[in-house]
């Protein structure tokens, strides 16, 4: 059992550190490989059997909704000289921005299909973060107080971040009724959570008199942590021990259809990681009072008049305004829950167009994405697809991916944008992804001289 948890906890701590997941939209289009189960349990790769063991789902991406490089570092016009420009980026940026990481990789997975009912398990290693961000944050850096700002509210609300980690065991099951028409699968899933820190409450305003020159701040924030100081003292050992002994427990579940309305025309649809983790180890959270503190200014008489006593009654006011109380009380987070609504149109027996629409809801945000492609399929042996994808503001996302099944082997990559890869300062989007895993047979098979049949 140690070595087997020792296997594990290096595979997890190499996912930690190097694989960065977006949301792999490329990868609902590759049907015939397992990986695409985790985003649709009703999918049915032609496969008998598979398994993979610490590269089976492996990815990388970043993705922000304010501005690219280029936005923020503009040529000169004189030398051609890159310079900040930080209005610029501010303008590009909406009311309220946000800069997302997933990092995911399946530690395990196996599956079995038995005439019309599949089995699947795995077991997967999640890392994600969330950064929130309003506009007014970078105006109230860049002008100070007295620009723009000077008679408005500066608005902070909506300032925060989500960040957790946990491990997914899931076992799950797929079936197909009405002579194959329709497949409808599930994924139940026990969660052991290794770290999490978010904001449950974030309103924060700044508001300067434009005649008076009096600073008004009001709000309030809530903080929960659970197990946060393993890893910024980096002791990762200690924070993933969390994964397997279930004092941060969890549950979850997957839910998906597909179903043929006819020869050409295929509908699917799922939801995702639609649970929840209750954190119970190593909590602390601080809980901030609501506050509405003007500052009218310093008097220059009574500070000059004792300096030392005005400045600890200064601090002893501010202090008691922004006073945060801290517990260690346990909390419930929700997953990050995904939606996918997708079509497929079969052109020939090779070649098949796509659409995918996408939803996910991060901290009451939400976060669509829509995708058009085409999927070229050559029997078992090669699969490639590229797509087109508007998401998180951006519209110049551009996928490709490519699925080779070699013997008894299968290995994929793919990217949801390529443009990204190739000009990382003019993106919002970066994302690369592979997997490598086991196959053994194919349950539909082809009789000499008749046509495929299936089970």
């Amino acid at each position: 059992m140690k070595k087997i948890r020792l296997s594990l906890f290096l595979v997890a701590v190499l996912a930690y550190n190097n694989f960065f997941a977006q949301r792999n939209f490329t990868l609902y289009q590759f049907q015939n490989t397992h990986q695409s189960l985790h985003l649709n349990p009703a999918f049915r790769p032609n496969i008998k059997s598979y398994a993979s063991s610490g590269v089976g789902l492996a990815s990388f991406g970043v993705n922000h909704t304010g501005f690219t490089l280029n936005d923020l570092l503009t040529p000169r016009s004189t030398d051609d000289s890159l310079v900040f420009d930080v209005a610029n980026a501010i303008d590009k940026m909406q009311d309220l921005n946000s800069v997302n990481f997933d990092f995911q990789n399946e530690l395990f997975g196996f599956g079995l299909r038995v005439k019309r009912t599949q089995l699947m398990f795995s077991v997967m290693m999640k890392n994600q973060m969330s950064f929130f961000y309003p506009r007014d944050l970078f105006r109230f850096a860049f002008e100070g107080n007295g620009g723009s700002l000077l008679g408005e509210r500066a608005n902070l609300d909506g300032l925060g971040f989500k960040l957790q980690g946990y491990i997914e065991y899931a076992i799950g099951m797929n079936r197909t009724f009405l002579d194959d028409k329709l497949s409808i699968g599930a994924r139940g899933k026990l969660l052991s959570g290794i770290y999490n820190a978010h904001t449950s409450r974030s309103q924060l305003g700044i508001h300067t008199n434009d005649s008076t020159f009096d600073i008004t701040i009001d709000g309030g924030m809530t903080l929960k942590t659970s197990y946060l100081n393993p890893l910024l003292d980096r002791n990762y050992l200690d924070a993933i021990n969390n994964g397997f002994n279930f004092r941060n427990i969890g549950f979850g579940l997957d839910l998906g259809g597909q179903y043929k309305l006819n020869e050409k025309l295929e509908l699917s649809a799922s939801v995702v990681d639609l649970g929840f983790i209750k954190w119970n180890a190593n909590n602390r959270n601080f809980v901030s009072d609501d506050v509405n503190f003007t500052f009218q200014g310093v008097d220059m008489n009574l500070f000059l008049a004792d300096t030392a006593n005005y400045l600890d009654n200064f601090a002893d006011s501010l202090q008691s305004v922004l006073n945060a109380n801290e517990n260690t009380d346990s909390y419930v987070t929700s997953l990050n829950t995904r939606f996918f609504v997708g079509g497929r149109f079969k052109m020939t027996d090779a070649l098949f167009l796509d659409a995918l629409w996408y939803n996910e809801f991060i901290l009451g945000n939400y976060m669509p994405g829509l995708t058009v492609g085409g999927t070229f399929q050559f029997r078992e042996f090669l699969t490639v697809s590229s797509n087109y994808t508007v998401f998180g503001r951006f519209a110049k996302n551009l996928g490709v991916g490519v699925n080779f099944r070699l013997g008894g082997f299968q290995f994929f990559t793919m990217t949801d944008n390529l443009l990204g890869v190739l000009n990382a300062a003019n993106s919002k989007n970066w994302h690369v992804s592979l997997g490598i895993s086991a196959s053994i047979g194919k349950p539909d098979k082809k009789k000499k001289g008749e046509e495929e049949i299936s089970e």
